[in-house]
Order: structure tokens, then C-alpha cells, then sequence
């Protein structure tokens, strides 16, 4: 009996669900959210049900053939406002890429943004808990930003509240009456307005800046160009600086000049001893792979070089347009800088390898090394020619680095092949025992076939 009562209630509310799920799919409802307005006019029409509508959230559900229809209860367009769905209100946890051609930002992220776009508005409903990265033609602040906002476009205007900002406009950087600046404001174009509260320093180079009627600087104000508005709101020190065209700087003697070479010479040489040490303990723990290096070519190597400098760049560029290419660029640009910087080490080393042939003393490929590293540096000192023979330098130490990979790569190969060859020869040897077997079976045989 209790078996049958519970099958029977399983299937009344599976009836039941089918029922309900049919009548949805008749009349389907939709939940339209009406202002406070609509809300007032609602509640007193005698055409709707008042039951139905959820005073507090300002939602009332309709059948779609009345949102189509409307004739008995027309809905006029000013009571309706768009409604944001769950996934657009959702904070984001951890940082934030984004590259478009018009992007609003209109929630919480936890993180850091990194944006490049046409324009780029920070809306009064986003919260960002992290620092702001912009490269745009228009950016608009009037939002919370709790970090500091570093940004290059045409214009900026910032309405919200920032911790701090380091802007350059090529038009008009505006902070509006209602903004608030917690720290350092430091901030270059053509025109600056100051129309909001900045509580500490603010540093701007513009050709003219504003102060308004309605803001207050709490801090110190370093500009330059004309400084216009409401002086009395400076309640820090006022400086103004002259930007020099460099006519008036007294030229250093030719003593001095040499003097800083030699000083800039020695530090090299100090940093470059020690990359020298390292590369050389490397190449006593892997000395297979540094021995067999190929000699320089020059011609090759130079456009190896060549190649290197120009294609990594344009690779980087294009993958910072991807959204998830961006790390992937700006690692590939931090690990291009460290190849570049230790271009003129490696080939020093390479140079040395190529003079001392088959010394195995240490001290003397250093010393020789640091020899060939302070007489590149000295030759790129030479006026008029000095520039293109280090520009050459680096092409072919770019290339002596990129055969040490490429020689892995070799060896790796070389390895291969060994391993095939010795799997042939003991196959063959396999094979060969086993003609020796038959060939003992069948003296074994003709000797019986002999006795019998």
C-alpha cells in the first residue's frame, strides 16, 4: 500500500510540473521593470492587477502577446528602463584585459585593468579595486578607482574618485566639480581644468591650467604655462617652473667628457665580468654544447641578428591586440630587453672561445672575454662610426645567443640518431644469432639423417 500511495504522489507532481511547464510555454511572461513613476500610476489602475506587481523591486510580470499587443494596456516607453542581468552586475576576481573600440566598465573588479580602446568610460556603478592601465583617444572617470590611474589618450575626464593619477592628454585633462584625487595628481596637456578636490601635490606641465571656482588643492601646485581661476584655492605652496630649451646649459669640458666615458666604461665591465663568470661555468658544465659552436658568419649572423630585432617587436605589438596575448607580449618584450643587454657578453665569450680554440683554463677565456668586452665598448665611443659598430656588435651577439638553443636543438637530433643506429645494430645482431641457430639445427640434422 505504501509503495502505490508514493508512486501515485510521484505522479501527481510530475503532472503537475507538466501542466505548469506547458501553460509557460503558452503564455510566456516577462518580467518588465517599470521607475518609480509607473510603479504610482500602477498601483491605482483598475486595468492591472495590482497582486502582480513586486512593489519593491519595481518588476511586473506580462504575457507577451500584451507587450506585442498593448491595446488594452498600453505600455508607454518612458515607464520601461533596461535591466542589468546577473553576469553583467557579478564582480570580477583578478585582473581585468581588455582591448576594444568603445568600452564602459560598469562593475566591481578585484584586480588590476589593463585596457586599449577608442574610448573608455569607468562608470558612478564601477568599483576598481586594483590600478587602472589606459592607452585611448577619450577616457571618462566617474567611478572609485582605490589605486592609481596611469593613462595616455586625447582627453581625460574624471568626475569619480581616484587615489591618484599620472596622466598625459595631447588635448584636455579635466577634473570635474565633484571629483576627488586622494594623493599626487601628476598630469601633462594642453589644457588642464581643476574644477574638483585634489588633497595633495599636484605636478602638470600645460600651456594653460584652470582652477575653478568650486575646487581645492590641499597640497602643493608645481606648473608651468599660465595659471588662470580661483588662486585662493591653493592652499599649499604655488610654484612655477620654466621648461629649458637647453640653450642656456654650459657644455662639459672634453676632460670631463672623457673622464665619464672611462667611469661608464668600468661599471660595463664590472657587470659585464660577472655574466662573463657565469656563461663560462656554464659552459664547463655543458662543455659538449659550447665547444662544437659554429665559428661566426658574418654575413649570416648579422642578418639573424637583423631579423631578431625587427620581428620580435611586431610580434609583441600584435599579440598586446589579443585578449589573451597580452602577458604572453610583455614577456616576450622583458625576455627581447635581457637578449639585447647581454648581446655584447656573448659575443666577447664567442670571440674568446674562437681565439683560445682548445684552452681549457677559465681565467683565460674570462680574461680574454673582458678584453674583447672593454675594447667593443671603447670602440662604440669612436664619434661618427662608434653608433654602427655597436649596432653591428649587438646584431651578431644576438645571433651567438640563438645558437646555443639552436644547438640544443641539434644535439637533441644528434641523440636521436644515435639511439635509431644502436636499435638497427642490435636488431642485426639479433637477426644474425638467430641464422646461426638454424644453421647449427640443420648440421645437427643432416648429422643424424647421416648415422641413420
Amino acid at each position: 500500500m505504501k509503495k502505490v500511495t508514493k508512486i501515485v504522489v510521484i505522479l501527481a507532481i510530475a503532472i503537475l510540473f507538466a501542466s505548469n511547464m506547458a501553460f509557460a510555454i503558452e503564455n510566456p511572461n516577462l518580467n518588465i521593470v517599470f521607475d518609480q513613476t509607473a510603479l504610482e500610476e500602477l498601483q491605482n489602475s483598475e486595468d492591472q492587477d495590482a497582486s502582480l506587481i513586486d512593489i519593491e523591486n519595481g518588476i511586473m510580470p506580462i504575457s507577451e502577446d500584451a507587450l506585442e499587443n498593448g491595446e488594452e494596456n498600453p505600455i508607454p516607453e518612458e515607464w520601461l528602463r533596461d535591466v542589468e542581468t546577473e553576469d553583467d552586475l557579478e564582480p570580477q576576481v583578478g585582473d581585468m584585459f581588455k582591448t576594444e573600440e568603445n568600452l564602459k566598465i560598469e562593475k566591481t573588479v578585484y584586480g588590476d585593468v589593463f585596457v586599449i580602446a577608442k574610448s573608455l568610460e569607468i562608470t558612478s556603478d564601477a568599483v576598481i579595486d586594483g590600478n587602472v592601465f589606459i592607452i585611448a583617444e577619450d577616457l571618462k572617470i566617474s567611478g572609485t578607482v582605490y589605486s592609481y590611474v596611469y593613462a595616455v589618450a586625447n582627453n581625460i575626464e574624471v568626475s569619480g574618485t581616484v587615489n591618484g593619477m599620472y596622466a598625459v592628454a595631447k588635448n584636455k585633462i579635466t577634473i570635474a566639480e565633484g571629483a576627488e584625487v586622494y594623493k599626487d595628481l601628476k598630469i601633462a596637456g594642453k589644457d588642464i581644468d581643476i574644477n574638483g578636490v585634489v588633497d595633495r601635490n599636484i605636478l602638470t606641465m600645460s600651456e594653460n591650467i584652470n582652477i575653478g571656482e568650486n575646487s581645492a588643492i590641499y597640497g602643493k601646485l608645481t606648473y608651468s604655462g599660465n595659471l588662470e581661476g580661483n588662486k585662493d584655492a591653493i592652499y599649499g605652496e604655488t610654484v612655477k617652473y620654466e621648461i629649458s630649451n637647453g640653450e642656456e646649459k654650459e657644455e662639459p669640458s672634453t676632460k670631463e667628457i672623457i673622464i665619464a666615458d672611462i667611469i661608464d666604461v668600468a661599471v660595463k665591465a664590472v657587470i659585464a665580468l660577472i655574466f662573463i663568470a657565469l656563461i663560462v661555468g656554464i659552459s664547463k658544465s655543458n662543455k659538449s654544447k659550447f665547444d662544437t659552436m659554429k665559428p661566426i658568419d658574418y654575413i649570416k649572423d648579422l642578418f639573424i641578428g637583423l631579423l631578431f630585432i625587427i620581428i620580435v617587436p611586431i610580434v609583441s605589438i600584435i599579440l598586446m591586440f589579443t585578449l589573451i596575448g597580452l602577458p604572453f607580449a610583455l614577456i616576450i618584450l622583458a625576455l627581447y630587453v635581457i637578449v639585447l643587454y647581454l648581446a655584447l657578453t656573448f659575443l666577447s665569450f664567442e670571440i674568446a672561445k674562437a681565439i683560445l680554440k682548445e684552452s681549457n683554463s677559465k681565467v683565460n677565456i674570462i680574461g680574454v672575454a673582458l678584453l674583447v668586452y672593454i675594447g667593443l665598448e671603447i670602440l662604440s665611443l669612436i664619434p661618427g662610426c662608434g653608433g654602427l659598430i655597436r649596432f653591428l656588435a649587438i646584431l651578431l651577439g644576438i645571433s651567438a645567443e640563438l645558437k646555443i638553443f639552436k644547438k640544443n636543438k641539434e644535439e637533441k637530433t644528434l641523440e636521436v640518431v644515435k639511439v635509431t643506429e644502436s636499435k638497427v645494430e642490435e636488431k642485426k645482431e639479433l637477426e644474425d644469432k638467430t641464422e646461426n641457430k638454424e644453421e647449427v639445427k640443420e648440421e645437427s640434422k643432416d648429422e643424424n639423417e647421416t648415422k641413420e
